[in-house]
């Protein structure tokens, strides 16, 4: 009788061991079980993709320039090259006097784009990206930060006879960085015939902003028609 209950306890010990898994065995991760970040990689098949780059403006048309737009970081920025366009430019266009368009404004709207997206790789693509990882206290750190430069083009080379600052930031990386990066942009094709003023230029100030989203927008640009 004993011995057959024995036999009996060891054969329910038997299949009770075969029913539960072994002890090393982890259970399946689910995604009630995984992080975000993995249930993402685990259903892509790959590594999460990287955050989004920081907000900004964006020109509407690509850079048509006959030249490459060369990088233009902090570093590569020279005060002293554009010390004369800075702070000893007089404006060209506060002696002529303002005429009208005539029809001419959207072949001028057209010119200002390519003019924006050629200015917009220099100044907010490289040196406004430059800057993102110096130090909050740092003068170029200032979100408020603004510059105005005044544009002289050649109607017929298409060439930039002219640029000076005629608004100031008060810090002057930035300015010269403004000035260069309409440098680095032309020379582009002429501007349209039509908006050419009386001297053969076509005249235009464009304000540049430290906050990515504002960076060189077209809407920052004001084109002059001028009489002199």
């Amino acid at each position: 009788m004993t011995e057959l209950i024995v036999h009996v306890f060891a054969g329910a010990m038997l299949l009770a061991c075969q029913a539960s898994p072994p002890l090393s065995a982890a259970p399946p991760r689910t995604p009630a079980t995984m992080p975000p970040a993995a249930i993402a990689s685990a259903a892509n098949g790959a590594s999460a993709p990287p955050a989004p780059e920081a907000p900004g403006e964006r020109p509407n048309v690509a850079c048509k320039a006959a030249h490459p737009i060369a990088p233009m970081p902090l570093h590569a920025v020279d005060v002293d090259a554009w010390a004369n366009a800075i702070s000893a430019y007089r404006p060209i266009a506060n002696g002529g006097r303002p005429v009208a368009w005539e029809g001419a404004q959207g072949e001028l709207d057209a010119y200002l784009g390519n003019v924006h997206a050629c200015v917009h790789a220099a100044f907010a693509d490289s040196f406004l990206r430059s800057l993102q990882t110096l130090p909050k206290e740092s003068p170029l750190s200032d979100p408020t930060l603004e510059a105005t430069v005044e544009l002289v083009i050649d109607g017929e080379s298409g060439a930039l006879v002219q640029a000076g600052i005629v608004g100031s930031s008060g810090v002057p990386e930035f300015d010269a960085a403004a000035v260069a990066a309409f440098n680095a942009a032309f020379p582009l094709a002429p501007p349209p015939a039509a908006t050419l003023s009386s001297d053969g230029h076509l005249y235009v100030t464009w304000e540049l902003h430290r906050r990515p989203e504002e960076a060189c927008r077209l809407e920052q640009a004001r084109p002059w028609k001028l009489r002199f």
